[in-house]
This record gives structure tokens, sequence and C-alpha cells, in this order.
């Protein structure tokens, strides 16, 4: 066996290389928490851009939804004031027809009552001649009746 001040000496060398192994950790641990440390930075760094990107670009897509409203409102603005027009024309259209329409029944209303006149005038006269026409018929048979008795 060794003797103690050998054993004692290999262990403080063990100690001394642990020691080495734990400084070396302790930078090694350092390094790493700085790395972590810039990379906290840099996503922060990234989330603060990314950020104002988003607020950039939901500001330019509401200032364009916006634009589109207006336009959209200024549009139906537009096509209810042309519907309103058409119906006005429409309107107008109508009552002129209408009243071209009643113009011309009225005069088809007079035509078919000078007409219906003439036709009671002229049926008057045929059956007048048909009644005379008759009784001239019954005198002839009386009278022929009356010969041969």
């Amino acid at each position: 066996m060794s003797s103690l001040e050998e054993r004692v000496a290999y262990l403080e060398g063990r100690l001394e290389d642990h020691g080495g192994a734990v400084t070396d950790l302790r930078g090694a641990a350092s390094q790493v928490n700085n790395k972590i440390d810039s990379l906290t930075t840099r996503m922060d760094e990234m989330g603060v851009r990314l950020t104002t990107r988003m607020d950039a670009m939901g500001a330019a897509l509401t200032t364009r939804i916006d634009a589109l409203s207006t336009r959209m409102d200024e549009m139906g603005v537009t096509l209810n004031t042309r519907i309103d027009e058409m119906g006005v024309r429409l309107t107008t259209r109508i009552d002129a027809m209408g009243a071209a329409l009643t113009t011309r029944i009225d005069a088809l209303s007079t035509r078919m009552d000078a007409l219906d006149q003439r036709l009671n005038a002229k049926m008057d006269r045929h059956f007048m001649w048909l009644v005379g026409i008759q009784i001239a018929t019954l005198v002839a048979i009386i009278g022929a009746l009356l010969r041969r008795s």
C-alpha cells in the first residue's frame, strides 16, 4: 500500500484537477449564460421589430379597409341616386304611356259609340223594312185567301 502522503498528494492532485474542471465548467456556464442572454436580447429585438411591422401592417390594412368602406359608401350613394333617377324616369314614362293609352281608349270608346249609333240606326231601318215586308206579305196572303173564297 501507498503511504498516506502519497495518497494525500494523489487526492490533492485530483482535487486540483477537479478544481480546474470546475473552473472550466464555470467558464463554460458563464459562456452559455452570455449566449442565452445574447439570444434573449436578439429575440426581444426581433419581437419588437415584428410587433412594429405588424402594427404598421395593421395600420396600413385599417387605412385600406377604411378607404374601401368610404368607396363602397360613395358607390352606394351613387347607386341610390341612379336608382332614384331611373325610378323618376320610369314613372314619368309610365304616366305618359298611361295618358296616351287613356287618350286612345277614349278615342276608341268614342268610335265604338258612333259605330253603335250607326248600327242601331241601320238595324232600326232594316227592322222597319223587315216588318213592312212581313206586313205586305201578310196582306198579300190575306188578299189571296179572300179571293179564293
